[in-house]
This record gives C-alpha cells, structure tokens and sequence, in this order.
C-alpha cells in the first residue's frame, strides 16, 4: 500500500501537470482553461488512487475489481468536455479544449497509479501538440467560418458596403440575414462567412466597425 506521503506526491504532480496544459489553454482564452485542467488532474488521480485502494483493503474479502472506478472517469468526463463545445451552423468550436480536458483525465489517472515517467511524458507530447501543430494548420488548404452579427442605424448602401469588405479580406458569404426596426430606423445583420485564413476576426470587426451607421460588430 502507497504512503501518505506518496498520494500527496502524485496529487501534486497530477494538477502541475493539469495545469500546464490548462496554462496553454488560459494564455488562448479557452473555456478550460489552468483551474480547470488541474482540477480534473487531480481529480482523476484521486479517484484513480481509491480504485487501488479499495482493492487493498477489500480484495481478500470481495470480489472488487480495481479498474471500475478508473473507468467511470472516462465516461464522467466527457460531461465536462461537452461543456466545452459550441456549435453554430457552419462551425463548432472547444473541441480542442474538450480533447485537451479528456487527455488531462488519461495523466491523472497515469500519475495516480504511479506511472509518472509516463505522467510527463504525455504532458510533454500534449503541449507539442497544442503548440506546435497550430504552426501547420495554416498551411493545410481549409475553410474556416465566423459568425458575424453588425447592429447599425439604417443607411443607403449600408448593406453593399459590408459585402463589399468581407469580399476584400477573401471572404465568402454562405448565409446572410437583416432584421429591421422600422420604428427606429436600425439594422440586426446576422452573416456566416467562410475564409481561407484563420485568425481574421480582429481585421474584419475593425473594418466593419469604421463603417458609417455600424453600431457594433461581433465576430466569432
């Protein structure tokens, strides 16, 4: 049977773990982010370490099985990953997040039944993974979409100026929607816009946001 000392040492290393890819996620403004991921860390290496214990001190006695507890938290983290996820029509975003909780999960439960070489290793792999793959990604020929929603007080041409910037970072409008206020004489345009590039939020809301009549813009 492990020491006190030992469970304190893997409760430890499973949220510095946690919280180093929680720290990545945080520094990108993520929905997990560092308490999260140390959390779940910790959490799944102490259920991982009252799996073996109950082995320790009920196996001579019942029929238990140490692996039982350990895999409900596979099933009881997705809840947690779900919670990461949001879709919208053409786009779903907080996957990477919710693998990135999921993989924090597998080290916790790695660190608690004492596998710590393996702990860190995976840590090791899982930040190359956030980190450098997104370098590639840019460079793969995909699509990427952003929600765009614009309030603006009713002008001429209003319309036609806004189509005509999204056209001038490359972008390409597959749905486009306008509720008006009569009353006050305002526009809601809601638009769905597929780029080449990925990072283009901050280009298109500043130059929408310089339109004459333009309110607010939201891009996401």
């Amino acid at each position: 049977m492990i020491t006190e000392t030992e469970i304190v040492v893997r409760l430890l290393l499973s949220a510095v773990f946690g919280g180093i890819i929680g720290l990545e996620r945080e520094i990108r403004s993520r929905s997990a982010g560092l308490r999260t991921h140390a959390l779940v860390g910790l959490g799944s290496t102490m259920f991982m370490i009252v799996s073996q214990y109950m082995w320790f001190i009920y196996g001579s006695k019942a029929d238990v099985d140490p692996s039982r507890i350990a895999a409900q938290i596979i099933t009881g983290i997705g809840f947690i990953g779900a919670g990461t996820i949001m879709k919208s029509r053409f786009t779903m975003k907080g996957l990477t997040t919710a693998a990135s909780v999921w993989t924090v999960a597998s080290i916790g439960m790695a660190v608690g039944a004492g596998l710590y070489k393996i702990g860190f290793a995976a840590t090791a792999v899982a930040i190359l993974i956030l980190t450098l793959l997104e370098k590639v990604e840019p460079l793969l020929n995909r699509n990427w979409y952003n929600n765009i929603s614009i309030s603006a007080v009713e002008k001429d041409a209003l319309i036609g100026t806004i189509k005509s910037i999204i056209n001038e970072v490359k972008g390409e409008i597959k749905s486009f929607s306008l509720e008006k206020d009569k009353e006050k004489g305002t526009l809601e345009i809601f638009a769905t816009v597929k780029f080449k590039k990925k990072n283009v939020s901050e280009d298109i809301t500043k130059k929408l946001a310089d339109v004459d009549g333009v309110r607010k813009v939201k891009c996401e």
